[in-house]
């Protein structure tokens, strides 16, 4: 028998915990206890859930409790794409149009193992349809918990005040916060939320505004369920492992599985924001239907006849060559594999002006210190969705680099600068990479550009340090210090004086040696 218990803020005191709960139903409730949101505040997040550190089975898998559809499922294979795909969100004029009432719901089942992680990730996942709206700002959220009957009472002690945490973590760094919500004793666990927005009309971005001749703008790159499943394979032990184990390795697995778990919890609400400032016309958010079943979602509301081509798909890295050899063709196809009952956050797909989209992209990299592409345009037709015949697929292994405190020394006559480096799939870039990347922007030759001075930021993923741009090799030649021009190879290495008397000595040791004979 389900039963149901509802949890409410605590504004009086954040020690008691993440919620307190109405005294009369917590005494009806079995099952479900009270000292998970007592314990909801006091357990930390880790940045990998160890269950052994925490009292549990070394064999505990919070995806083993969720639910499991079968892939050959004929609805799981069916092409029409309309089945199941909705809009975002609601929106309802309340107070005689003067204000919206914006609202959205989402859950799903565990997608990793950390529950901390987790409930970040549903929580971005329910605040990702009001930013696709264009919304910014959440005025209430609610949290939609089911814990699972298969559960042991130590795993619920320590997995669902996690969950909730993590949940409300988000939720503060969106800047709301969770009054209330519902949990339920179910076989599967599941956890999402409803978040709720009530703005003027100006603040929301209608997704049915598309012309031709606009270009779409990608914000996350695709691969994520992919990921988890190589990451799943790894941990099991699994047979399909050996089959790509030589395109990825151990340590490679590790830690795109790290960036796509930070990818999934990182909010859309930066992309949300900018979207007001360069005038986007339209948007949805990518999720368990893919680019193009979204793309495809997209087209059919708009207003004019268009269609939505995508002339790009952009992998997380290593995973083009991952889906090729285990056979995931729907997601070459543009169309996600979220056919296990789960679900994945990605990014937002953004129509706007071209020229406008180039400087969304800079801003968007500049401000997350992750990329975003233009990956389609906008054209005459039939208000579907499809893939280019030309479609590029390519990898998220480009590195990024951005200059600052840019100054121009006219007596030494170079440019020098502090230049920061974005590698979140790599450990490191090498110099003569940067010197490239740097000699392309500024369009010189990589033989005046040199680099010093980089140390990687703590966590990985960024590199800062110098670079010094001359005007001509003359003048690098003249200026640079002569270990950088050996370094180069515009210098040969000279013999130091040490290395002279110690050859000198051994010719007259030789030379004594000869004459004795």
């Amino acid at each position: 028998m389900r039963q149901f218990v509802s949890f409410f803020r605590n504004y009086n005191s954040v020690n008691s915990g993440l919620f307190c709960c109405v005294k009369s139903h917590l005494s009806k409730v079995q099952g479900i206890n009270s000292r998970y949101i007592a314990n909801a505040m006091d357990n930390p997040p880790q940045q990998h859930f160890d269950p052994v550190a925490h009292g549990l089975d070394p064999t505990f898998r919070l995806t083993h409790c969720g639910f499991e559809s079968k892939r050959n499922s004929p609805s799981l294979n069916q092409t029409d794409l309309r089945i199941g795909i909705g809009m975002d969100s609601c929106v309802l004029p309340i107070q005689g149009g003067k204000l919206l009432l914006v609202q959205t719901t989402d859950f799903f089942y565990p997608l990793i193992d950390d529950p901390y992680a987790m409930g970040k990730i549903a929580c971005a996942n329910t605040l990702s349809d009001l930013y696709a709206m264009g919304v910014i700002d959440c005025d209430n959220m609610l949290m939609l918990l089911s814990v699972s009957n298969k559960m042991s009472e130590r795993e619920r002690d320590v997995v669902i005040p996690l969950m909730m945490k993590g949940f409300n973590d988000c939720a503060q760094e969106a800047e709301t916060q969770v009054e209330g919500g519902q949990s339920v004793l179910n076989p599967w666990i599941t956890i999402g939320g409803v978040a709720t927005a009530v703005c003027p009309p100006e603040n929301i971005i209608m997704p049915y505004n598309l012309c031709p001749g606009d270009v779409l703008v990608l914000t996350k790159p695709l691969g994520t369920q992919l990921m988890v499943n190589v990451k799943n394979w790894l941990d099991l032990e699994h047979s399909k492992f050996n089959n790509i184990r030589h395109v990825i390795s151990e340590e490679t697995v590790q830690k795109v599985h790290d960036y796509s778990v930070k990818s999934m919890m990182r909010l859309n609400r930066t992309a949300a924001k900018l979207m007001h400032k360069y005038h986007a016309r339209g948007a949805t958010d990518i999720t368990g239907f893919g680019i193009v079943g979204h793309a495809n979602n997209l087209a059919k509301i708009q207003k004019k006849q268009v269609t939505i081509v995508i002339d790009k798909l952009p992998f997380l890295y290593r995973m083009l060559e991952v889906a090729k050899i285990a056979g995931w063709q729907r997601l070459l196809n543009g169309l996600s594999p979220e056919t296990s009952g789960k679900a994945s956050l990605g990014g937002l797909l953004i129509a706007m002006d071209p020229d406008e989209a180039v400087e969304f992209c800079n801003e968007i990299e500049r401000t997350e210190h992750h990329p975003a592409w233009i990956v389609g345009h906008v054209e005459k037709g039939e208000n579907v969705a499809r893939l280019s015949e030309n479609c590029a697929l390519f990898e998220d292994s480009t590195v990024t680099v951005r200059t600052r405190k840019v100054m121009t020394n006219r007596l030494l006559c170079r440019k020098q600068m502090i230049v920061d480096v974005i590698h979140p799939n790599k450990d490191g870039v090498s110099k003569a990479t940067l010197c490239e990347m740097l000699a392309k922007s500024y369009k010189t030759t990589p033989d005046v550009v040199f680099c010093f001075g980089f140390r990687t930021c703590y966590g990985g993923g960024r590199s800062s340090g110098f670079a010094l741009i001359y005007d001509a090799l003359d003048y690098a030649k003249k200026f640079e210090p002569k270990h950088r021009l050996v370094r180069k190879g515009l210098l040969t290495r000279e013999r130091t004086g040490r290395k002279q008397r110690k050859e000198r000595k051994n010719r007259m040791k030789k030379l004594e040696y000869n004459i004795t004979d």
